[in-house]
């Protein structure tokens, strides 16, 4: 429930800076849609196994980052580096999901949630907002200064 509504509440914000975004408006917002809608699934629909748990989180990351990726080669300047870090973090935190699917799933299944596992995952969701967060202050910054 918890990272649902993290999720959720940083979908929403990132949306709304997304509409602000002059040159990828429309990306930029999507990539919010995506998470908000992530974080509506975990709200609404109460994840069990922690496998299913993983495999939405991954799904999540591989289409923001591909909605992201769009939104850089739409954007210039430090927006577009911004906007490409953010896609290419979330990328690779999938990427790193996934190859610690099937040890963190073993572990799981044989000894329950340990708080090691725990605190691995909550670290992807802190690497994903910190470079989101990044992004969307950049964007605001320029559209400051230029819009």
């Amino acid at each position: 429930m918890v990272v649902g509504s993290l999720l959720l509440v940083a979908g929403l914000v990132e949306a709304f800076a997304g509409k602000l975004h002059r040159q990828a408006k429309g990306l930029s917002a999507l990539a919010g849609a995506a998470t908000t809608l992530a974080g509506l699934l975990f709200v609404f629909n109460s994840v069990g196994h922690f496998s299913r748990t993983v495999v939405l989180v991954t799904g999540w990351l591989i289409v923001r980052s591909i909605i992201l990726l769009f939104a850089g080669r739409y954007s210039s300047g430090t927006v577009r580096i911004w906007t490409l870090s953010s896609a290419a973090m979330d990328f690779l935190l999938a990427l790193l999901l996934l190859t610690g699917l099937s040890i963190a799933s073993l572990i799981v299944t044989l000894f329950g949630p340990t708080a090691e596992v725990v605190a691995g995952f909550a670290w992807i969701f802190a690497l994903s907002f910190v470079v989101t967060g990044a992004m969307l202050l950049e964007i605001a910054s320029c559209e400051r200064r230029y819009g």
